[in-house]
């Protein structure tokens, strides 16, 4: 791929501006002029580009080419080396732009597929009431895996499939506040898909290809003013000053959920079940650095030097 090619790509991927629909702080819904509402896609779009220039894929292709480039496979033998890092038969993987087994006490961040919904989040000028959604694509990977039950501690799922999806066997399902509702209720611009809200929901070892399936977790919580004005500072993102403050209050306001992941196995194995713990946080990372997690990265990532944003990170407890 040509030197110019790739730096209209990357400038692309950069480009702070994703869409007045999408970006803009104060925006106004139907009669509502103290809503606001932002989305973070773009830090997602420009580690893709980078993956699928590695991978030697156009640009105008990104998102199915990646997910059909990315390991699907769930009930997979699990070697010694494996059941030995995790003290189970089983790992949990952050399913990005190359999927990785999350080891004890490690730390990683999300690079979103450009088809993922990446995070949003909205609030009400005034009673400070802040909603999130957070991406949480999350898979296990293991031997004689029967089943997968997911849990959060705190707040709730939200699982957007295709209509006609059969995904969750079973599931502890949950009423979000009618204010979750109106700032986050995505499938009526999309009459083929339905969304539905749990605390813990139940899903098969050999069904977790997520293409065309979208899980959040999400809460609606009312905030202190100082959170509340930290959330929508107006150049947030601007420097790195700002992009720990941004970190920090994400933080304050999810207040570390969660997310339990537990594997019943099959019949005729020798465990029942096993579970392992994974805590969803936010944190200013650059570029750069993000090349220890992803290595097959680097030779592009060396363009975006220091450069910084805000991602969300899984850590194994």
């Amino acid at each position: 791929m040509k030197d110019k090619e790739l730096d209209q790509i990357l400038q692309h991927a950069l480009t702070p501006t994703v869409s007045d629909e999408e970006i803009k702080v104060n925006y106004e819904m139907e009669g509502r002029p103290m809503m606001k509402k932002k989305n973070y896609f773009k830090p997602a779009v420009a580690l893709v580009a980078c993956a699928a220039l590695v991978a030697g894929i156009g640009f105008g292709n990104l998102p199915d080419r990646i997910f059909d480039n990315m390991s699907h496979k769930t009930d997979t033998p699990a070697t010694t080396k494996e059941a030995q890092n995790t003290g189970s038969g089983f790992v949990v993987k952050v399913k990005a732009a190359e999927t990785k087994e999350l080891k004890q006490g490690e730390k990683q961040l999300i690079v979103y597929p450009s088809d993922c919904q990446g995070e949003s989040w909205a609030g009400n000028d005034k009673d400070k009431v802040v909603s999130y959604a957070v991406e949480t694509p999350l898979v296990c990977e293991g031997k004689n895996m029967d089943t997968i039950i997911y849990s959060v501690d705190k707040g709730f799922f939200r699982i957007v499939t295709p209509k006609k999806m059969s995904y969750v066997i079973d599931g502890e399902e949950y009423k979000p506040s009618d204010r979750f509702i109106e700032n986050f209720n995505t499938t009526g611009n999309q009459p083929g898909m339905t969304e539905k809200y749990y605390k813990s929901y139940t899903v098969s070892a050999k069904d977790q290809n997520r293409k065309g399936v979208s899980v959040e977790i999400c809460d609606t919580k009312k905030v202190s003013d100082e959170l509340y004005d930290n959330l929508w500072t107006e150049d947030i993102n601007t420097g790195e000053k700002e992009m720990a403050v941004e970190a920090e209050t994400k933080n304050k306001i999810m207040n570390d959920p969660q997310i339990t992941c537990k594997v019943n196995y099959k019949e005729d194995s020798t465990e029942k079940s096993e579970s392992i713990k994974v805590v969803v946080k936010h944190e200013v990372i650059s570029y750069k650095a993000a090349t220890d997690i992803y290595p097959s990265l680097s030779e592009k990532f060396n363009i975006l030097d220091d450069v910084k944003r805000v991602f969300v990170t899984f850590e194994r407890r």
